[in-house]
């Protein structure tokens, strides 16, 4: 019993302090997700069993215009308020007119006085804050607070009394303004930007109306008071000038003077079909046509006969049915809504005509109207109307429309009795190529423009080729194949044969004599220009680097080697480093041709597609049997890649391939001379006195190459390796593309050899995701061990 009891503690502790290595702690997924940004390894991998988040939608920009674009068309706008949102719009004083007889004089206007007759003087003078001015011998004249007109007076009484002739008329006085002073302004009330505002001291009500941005959302358009001295001089209603362009009461304004905007306190909303839908402002006494009217009418498609309002009474909203003749004796409420019905697209007499006819279209019938007097007006079918057979769809009040099928070739030649058209009956007269299978033949091979094209009646080879833009310069026309399907079932011998060939041949220069391509084509057929035997494109490769005449080589043959084409070049430089010679080739894949580079990147291009995410997911590594991350490293570049034609041209890319030139020139049937391809690139380098040190060491750099120097040597003048250092998989690139790895026996590293221009790599050790216990989980599993010791030890002594 003790031996039980002791088992069943031991199993329940040992479960709750296992770690499902399956999944990660958070920790240990962050420092994934850092390691892997380094790596260039796809840390977005299923972990929807670890961690969840959430996701905020965010509208793009598209999204945003297609909503402006709604509101343009759905949001009703208070009537007037776009004036005042219109930055270009401009209500400014003109203050280069002649000085209005009944402008007031204040402190800050400039004043321009000219004596003129007896004597000829002027003066430039500024009127005080005390509204004088000072005239020299004359001394202080009051002239704030007057007009133009009186102070033109009263600068005449005391000028008089200076300079003679101003009683008699023989001296003139004349008064005018020159730079007229600012005032302050006061918009209070409703406007959009309420506050006191400097303006020139010609601003009329309008002026400030404007400045202050007009009306806000609540602001009244009909209702703006001018206050002067706490009285109301002027009341605007702005549609005034809106619909009139009337500037009655727009008075000009003087220091202090407050406009007041009022609340709207009788809103009316009119939609529908009104040439301006918007909200707008009624006045007491005003009627239902008159807010019409403000909306600029009626539109075209509107129902006149009935106009519906929407209105508060009490505690309810009732509708009411205005007919049009009482539009203007029905007088409107404030909270009115107005709707004017479109009406509805319904013709009463029109019947549709659509299909091989001259004329399709819509038109008007009566009550004698038949098909064949449709028809007549439309000035009756085409020559490719299909006549066995039309239709007419006659629509039924409150039932599925009823299909009328009738032989119209007959209704036409009187063989049959004409029927009669209904109110919004659709006839429709089919073309004859509907009921036709599309045919098509094709053509290949040496042909300017070779593909499918539609085959029509009596179609000959000749006419194909000549569609095809006739042959290219390395055709064959001795041997021109066409390619039949076999239709008829005795020809097939027993099922096996399924097409046969016929051979021709046909002038080059398509001067076709009568008798030849005359054979008429069907359906399917394939016709076949193979290009001359042994004709191929020019076939070039180049030397580059150390050799006495670099540049492009013609491969005359396919049998052109490394060692023929050195041969061609006069031989090496005195400074051309042998041992580093390489070649760089890239894969060039005809039409007529496949490689494993194909199929590799069509495979790839499906497990991309399947994905959820345009990177490599878990479900792309389980697809490409990545077992674990150690195995990442293998597919590093291919993680980087973004699409499939990113991933399509690393396989297509240029690659290198090590050469031993010394063996070659000693030895030219050895493996390695081998064939020349066409765009191949023979690179004779300079002799190399460095060594680069890349990847997981201290200090990458370049290191001076030395004889005396081993593996090592270089990684200990770049600092050592770095703590991250994967140095069992440490490899070095020579010069000529050959590549060395780090070999190991009996746990001793034998590290690759290194000469002059070589590569030395240091890759960075593979992500561990193995569930590692964090210090908190060890000290949590070291209590739970001492439990269990001390349970134990008070059983086995109990």
């Amino acid at each position: 019993m003790r031996i039980l009891t002791l088992f069943l503690v031991v199993f329940s502790v040992l479960c709750v302090s296992a770690q499902d290595l399956s999944k990660l702690t958070p920790q240990q997924i962050a420092q994934y997700k850092k390691l892997a940004g380094g790596m260039n390894v796809n840390s977005q991998l299923n972990m929807s069993d670890i961690q969840t988040s959430e996701r905020s939608f965010m509208p793009d920009s598209a999204m945003y215009a297609e909503l402006e674009e709604f509101e343009k068309d759905t949001v009703l706008r208070v009537f007037g308020t776009r004036m005042f949102r219109k930055s270009k719009m401009s209500f400014e004083p003109n203050i280069n007119l002649p000085t209005p007889m009944n402008y007031i004089i204040g402190g800050g206007d400039e004043l321009l006085i000219d004596i003129s007759g007896l004597h000829d003087v002027n003066f430039k003078v500024k009127v005080t804050p005390e509204g004088k001015v000072r005239i020299p011998n004359a001394g202080l004249i009051q002239v704030g607070g007057l007009t133009v007109d009186r102070a033109v007076r009263a600068l005449k009484n005391e000028l008089s009394k200076y300079y003679s002739g101003i009683g008699t008329g023989q001296t003139k006085v004349d008064l005018a303004i020159g730079n007229i002073r600012s005032i302050r302004v006061n918009v209070a009330g409703e406007a959009a930007f309420p506050g006191t505002y400097s303006l020139p001291s010609l601003a009329t009500a309008f002026n400030a109306l404007v400045v202050s941005g007009g009306p806000g959302d609540i602001g009244s358009m009909r209702d703006i008071r001018v206050i002067r001295n706490n009285q109301i001089i002027a009341t605007l209603d702005f549609y005034e000038f809106l619909m009139q362009g009337n500037l009655k009461n727009n008075v000009v304004l003087q220091d202090n003077d407050v406009l007041l905007i009022a609340p709207n306190n009788s809103k009316i909303i009119i939609d529908g079909a009104i040439k301006r839908r918007a909200i707008y402002e009624s006045k007491p006494g005003e009627s239902l046509g008159d807010i019409i009217g403000y909306g600029g009418g009626f539109r075209e498609d509107a129902n006149r006969s009935i106009v519906n309002v929407y209105r508060f009474e009490g505690n309810v909203r009732k509708v009411l049915d205005i007919p049009a003749s009482l539009l203007s004796s029905t007088l409107i409420k404030p909270g009115d809504s107005v709707y004017i019905a479109p009406v509805k697209k319904y013709y009463d007499n029109v019947v549709f005509l659509t299909g091989a006819v001259r004329r399709p279209g819509a038109y008007s019938i009566d009550d004698e109207a038949t098909v064949k007097s449709l028809l007549e007006k439309a000035g009756g079918v085409s020559d490719e109307a299909f006549v066995n057979m039309a239709q007419i769809v006659r629509p039924r009040r409150n039932q599925i429309s009823e299909l009328i099928s009738f032989n119209l070739g007959k209704v036409i030649s009187g063989e049959h009795a004409d029927i009669r058209l209904h109110r919004n009956d659709s006839l429709r007269v089919d073309s004859v190529s509907k009921f036709m299978e599309k045919h098509m033949v094709r053509i290949a091979g040496e042909v300017v423009e070779p593909g499918d094209f539609h085959l029509n009646k009596k179609m000959m080879v000749k006419d194909l080729i000549y569609l095809s833009k006739g042959f290219t310069e390395n055709a064959s026309v001795r041997n021109i194949q066409l390619i039949r399907i076999i239709k008829d079932p005795a020809l097939m011998e027993g099922g096996v044969k399924k097409s046969y060939n016929i051979s021709f041949t046909l002038d080059k220069d398509l001067n076709i004599m009568e008798g030849e391509g005359d054979m008429v084509l069907e359906n399917g057929d394939l016709v076949i220009v193979r290009p001359i035997e042994g004709v191929e494109p020019i076939r070039i490769a180049s030397i580059q680097g150390e050799v006495k005449n670099p540049g492009y080589y013609n491969l005359e043959t396919k049998t052109v080697r490394v060692s023929d084409l050195l041969k061609q070049t006069g031989g090496f430089t005195q400074y051309a480093y042998i041992d580093g010679a390489y070649l760089i080739r890239s894969e060039r894949i005809k039409s007529n041709q496949t490689s494993m580079s194909t199929i590799l990147s069509r495979n790839l291009k499906k497990i991309l597609q399947s994905s959820n995410s345009s990177n490599i997911d878990a479900q792309m590594l389980e697809k490409m049997q990545v077992r674990n991350l150690d195995e990442l490293t293998a597919i590093d570049t291919l993680t980087t890649m973004g699409s499939y034609k990113e991933i399509e041209a690393l396989l297509y890319a240029e690659g290198i391939v090590s050469l031993s030139l010394k063996q070659i020139m000693k030895d030219p049937s050895t493996y390695q001379n081998i064939l020349i391809e066409d765009g191949d690139v023979l690179v004779i380098p300079k002799k190399l006195q460095t060594v680069k040190v890349i990847g997981e060491v201290m200090y990458p750099s370049y290191v001076v190459f030395s004889q005396q120097n081993g593996f090592n040597d270089f990684i200990t003048s770049s600092g050592g390796f770095s703590d991250n250092a994967l140095k069992k998989n440490c490899f070095v690139l020579h010069p000529n593309g050959k590549v060395i790895g780090t070999r190991s026996f009996l746990g001793i590293k034998i590290y690759p050899k290194v000469v002059a221009g070589s590569i030395i790599v240091v890759p960075k050790k593979t992500l561990d995701l193995s569930a590692r216990i964090s210090a908190g989980e060890l000290v949590s599993i070291s209590s739970s061990i001492t439990s269990v010791m001390a349970l134990v030890y008070s059983i086995l002594r109990n």
